[in-house]
């Protein structure tokens, strides 16, 4: 007997498996969105997306530094509200598909 896989197939949304290459890495370790023609990275003139300027050490200390890099860095992770909701939405489309498959099971996230 043949079972149809694509009856049990649950579909979330259309994702566009697009490369466009942005994201390659070339020989020289520098990737095709950060050059940007200017070069490779350069950790002296660049900086990383969750800090807005550079830091002055001579007037900072580092570990205040250190410090403000971190809350940048966590607030540029925390998630948006919008992706809280299409989190939850995810957890229960598959919780309510793990219940009608898995009839009585427990489902905790």
């Amino acid at each position: 007997e043949t079972i149809e896989l694509e009856e049990d197939f649950v579909a979330l949304d259309d994702v566009d498996d697009v490369d466009d290459g942005a994201n390659e890495i070339d020989d020289e370790g520098s990737s095709a969105e950060n050059d940007g023609g200017e070069g490779p990275y350069d950790a002296t003139r660049d900086l990383p997306p969750w800090m807005s300027e550079h830091v002055n050490y001579h007037q900072t200390s580092h570990l205040v530094a250190l410090h403000n890099e971190i809350v940048s860095f966590c607030r540029l992770m925390e998630p948006h509200p919008e992706e809280m909701k299409e989190r939850e939405d995810l957890v229960k489309r598959f919780t309510e598909l793990a219940k009608k498959v898995f009839e009585g099971c427990q489902v905790d996230v």
